[in-house]
């Protein structure tokens, strides 16, 4: 068994705490405000039957599964565990995800200016940790352990389907006369943002680069996320609207998942310490040789 990673107070360059756990607690704060407000007065927040059927069940999927991601990376920093600080970026990354296709799928209004004020928030956040963490500390603890061209791969090629998918319905609805406005295609944009982040991520991990190691893991979660919270939202939305269940779309979901869930597992037992020790690298080497 391998130990579990930790790190010293060094490795945050001392401003951390300082800053960024204040920053992230806010977040969540605000997440968690804006998802109740919308469950609790729908009929305002949420004035079309568009509006309601695209975004009043991802409200319950926030609490149930982005607030838990956010405060779970912030209590595991607080016990100086690297998971945490590895997870950070990735519930990051979440919150811009859902609160940039919350803010452009809407008319321009006070609301849509919160919302994209908390994806602002979250970018902000995300840049100084960034700018805090040290990646060579992070990349000396975690390159025995991880096998990072099966997670940079996986980030290139994910990231670049999406892109590709995003474009395809922006262009349709544009030729259609659908767009604008953005409406329920709103995800589009906020696709194309976040897998431009998970192809440089990946590309970063495949390089070796020190930075890829401290955003891969929190990259791969987050596009783990993803099909959780559709799979959560496929759940919720016969609740909330008149959309039928349908359990065909649960597991088409799930299965294609896998291409994230399996490198995000195996990154993530590399970080935690399950399992027999293995030089991770030496098998990626005597792999491609």
């Amino acid at each position: 068994m391998m130990n579990e990673l930790s790190f010293e107070k060094d490795i945050l360059k001392n401003k951390f705490s300082i800053l960024i756990l204040p920053l992230v607690l806010a977040i969540a704060i605000l997440m968690g405000v804006f998802s109740g407000l919308g469950m609790i007065f729908s009929d305002v927040i949420y004035p079309t039957p568009g509006l309601r059927e695209t975004y009043l069940a991802n409200d319950p999927v926030n609490i149930v599964l982005g607030l838990p991601f956010l405060l779970a990376s912030v209590i595991l920093i607080q016990k100086g565990k690297i998971l945490g600080l590895l997870l950070l970026p990735g519930a990051l990354i979440y919150v811009i995800y859902n609160y940039l296709g919350y803010a452009l799928g809407r008319p321009l209004g006070w609301l849509s200016l919160a919302y994209l004020g908390l994806a602002g928030l979250s970018l902000a956040a995300l840049t100084f940790l960034i700018r805090t963490v040290d990646h060579k500390s992070v990349k000396s603890q975690l390159e025995e352990r991880i096998g990072r061209k099966l997670s940079g791969w996986i980030l290139v090629v994910f990231g670049l389907a999406f892109i590709a998918l995003a474009l395809s319905t922006i262009v349709t609805g544009i030729q259609e006369g659908t767009i604008p406005p953005l409406g329920e295609n709103a995800v589009a944009v906020a696709d194309i943002v976040v897998s431009l982040g998970w192809v440089v991520g990946g590309i970063l991990l495949l390089r070796g680069k020190p930075l890829g190691y401290t955003v891969g893991l929190g990259l791969l979660v987050a596009a783990s996320s993803l099909f959780i919270g559709l799979v959560l939202f496929f759940f919720f939305a016969p609740l909330v609207s008149d959309r039928p269940f349908d359990w065909k779309e649960i597991v088409t979901v799930l299965a294609m998942g896998l291409i994230c869930f399996v490198p995000t597992v195996l990154f993530w037992r590399g970080v935690v310490g399950y399992g027999p020790v293995l030089n991770v690298k030496e098998i990626e080497d005597a792999y491609h040789t």
